[in-house]
């Protein structure tokens, strides 16, 4: 744990100046019902009300609601509505699922009115790498009262608009907690869907609602959609700030200069069989790319970086979920850059004790942070690298997201190209 919680100079340097830029910015914004939480600012910046303007009244009329919740639950008044993300055991799938399945529940609960809450234990706190990011905070799950009727709802790997229903269910409407595990962003496509559709009534609920209470803000894909609801909900921990800091500069990249870092990064998943060693705990997954695509990755990373019009020297970094794919990456092709002492763990395939799910984890977010502030991103197709392209999207306002083997196809929506047909 020590290479968390003692962060070198020049990280800690990164990670003040990072704080004091958030203090400066909640002094100066935040209304009157809002109390800071602990830890720093991420480093996107994010604040709902430069996304949202003045006028957005059904973040506005969340927030305020959400707080009325939490203190009725504090002076133990259980007349309340919540919808609880819960991942404590069973199978809730990967990071990128879990962040789409928690996105895709903060639309329901503002269209169900519910308070949203995340129970998430498994493999560790998901308060180890996510803090509320202002103005609602879900950590608060050890508030949920025991003695008041409730549902559970297994939605995991549930993409039908009828499964999507069950949510809705007007059997529900007053049971006072929703328990649900949903993995994926089928739900939160959906409810940000274009077309209009009576039946059911929830089918682009969240557009309809944003497009008639939030005057000018801007309008949203369905990737932009999914990285609104991850940047209100979250801000990273001060573990994965300071882990992202040591990774970026293993990486040869200076966080110590200040402004934006020019890099364009590869994301390797290869799935398959993955053995315990000092670099991994095991698990296994379906096979996805392998060794022999390498070229082709490198191949087109270097076109990426080589389109880039402010400079010449753009980096080309690595990650991937392969240790062997690393060091063959960089053994060949000198100028690919990878982290070599992260830990390789699949937060819901890997097993091990407490100190190695919190570091896979620390350095699963930090890895995924990173891939989010790339210049370019050149991947496999997976819902990591696809969450961190929305995330980076969102905030350059353009896409720069391309599978390894088609180059010349810019993936401008992730969620939407990955979503089943609506049926």
């Amino acid at each position: 744990m020590a290479r968390f919680l003692k962060p070198n100079r020049s990280c800690a340097r990164c990670i003040i100046t990072a704080a004091l830029f958030s203090f400066g910015v909640v002094f100066l914004s935040t209304p009157f019902w809002f109390t800071p939480q602990t830890g720093s600012r991420d480093t996107i910046g994010f604040s709902a009300r430069e996304e949202f303007g003045q006028g957005c009244s059904w973040y506005q009329d969340y927030v305020r609601a959400h707080q009325e919740t939490l203190a009725k639950l504090r002076r133990q008044d259980w007349d309340v509505r919540l919808l609880v993300y819960d991942c404590r055991d069973g199978y809730c799938g990967g990071l990128g699922d879990r962040l789409g399945g928690i996105a895709s529940l903060f639309y329901v609960s503002v269209l169900l009115e519910r308070s949203l809450i995340i129970y998430h234990t498994k493999p560790v706190l998901l308060s180890y790498t996510f803090l509320p990011n202002y103005d609602i905070n879900w950590d608060v799950a050890e508030l949920i009262p025991d003695q008041v009727q409730e549902i559970y709802l297994n939605l995991v790997d549930k993409y039908s608009l009828d499964d999507i229903n069950t949510l809705f269910n007007v059997e529900h409407a007053d049971t006072p907690i929703m328990r649900v595990t949903l993995n994926g962003y089928f739900t939160g496509a959906s409810l940000w869907n274009s077309q209009y559709s009576p039946r059911p009534w929830f089918l682009g609920g969240m557009n309809r609602t944003h497009q008639a209470l939030c005057g000018k803000s801007r309008s949203h894909t369905v990737s932009s959609s999914f990285a609104l609801a991850h940047n209100i909900l979250f801000r990273p921990s001060q573990h994965v700030l300071t882990r992202k800091c040591e990774m970026l500069q293993a990486l040869g990249l200076d966080t110590t200069r200040g402004g934006r870092l020019q890099y364009v990064a590869i994301h390797g998943r290869l799935g398959g069989e993955s053995k315990t060693s000092k670099h991994v705990a095991a698990w296994n997954d379906p096979s996805r790319d392998t060794l022999s695509d390498i070229p082709k990755f490198v191949k087109c990373a270097r076109e990426k970086a080589n389109a880039n019009t402010d400079t010449n020297t753009v980096a080309i970094i690595l990650v991937s979920d392969n240790q062997e794919f690393k060091v063959e990456s960089s053994r060949s092709y000198p100028e690919i850059k990878s982290i070599t002492d992260t830990l390789l763990f699949h937060v819901d395939r890997s097993s091990g004790d407490h100190n190695t799910s919190l570091a896979g984890s620390i350095d699963a977010v930090a890895e995924l942070l990173i891939l989010s502030e790339a210049d370019c991103l050149v991947a496999s197709r997976s819902t990591f690298s696809g969450a961190a392209s929305a995330l980076r999207d969102f905030r350059r306002g353009h896409a720069c997201y391309y599978h390894f083997n088609s180059c010349d196809a810019l993936i401008s929506d992730f969620w939407s190209e990955v979503t089943p047909a609506l049926t």
